[in-house]
């Protein structure tokens, strides 16, 4: 090392990742129910939690989305029971 560069004796050669197990099979594998049980409203509130983090919205928004499912889906068991704020998302 003592001919090289500056340049070549800090730089360092990229190396490549790791492959990572995906788990985006993960629910076609076990179903939700594996993970919340028989409970639909907490099915209901993780997919909702699953969506805001993989479309980076910010968890704010989630603040009265419990109020506009009620008002979209006024008849759903489900949507009665579904409460998810920025700080149960987040």
């Amino acid at each position: 090392m003592k001919n090289c560069t500056p340049v070549q004796r800090y730089s360092r050669v990229p190396t490549t990742p790791k492959p990572v197990a995906s788990t985006a099979l993960l629910p076609q594998q076990f179903g939700m129910t594996t993970f919340v049980g028989g409970n639909e409203s907490l099915a209901a509130e993780v997919s909702w939690t699953v969506k805001i983090t993989s479309s980076y919205y910010r968890y704010k928004s989630c603040d009265s989305v419990a109020a506009l499912f009620g008002r979209i889906f006024p008849d759903s068991a489900i949507m009665s029971q579904f409460t998810c704020g920025k700080r149960k998302c987040a």
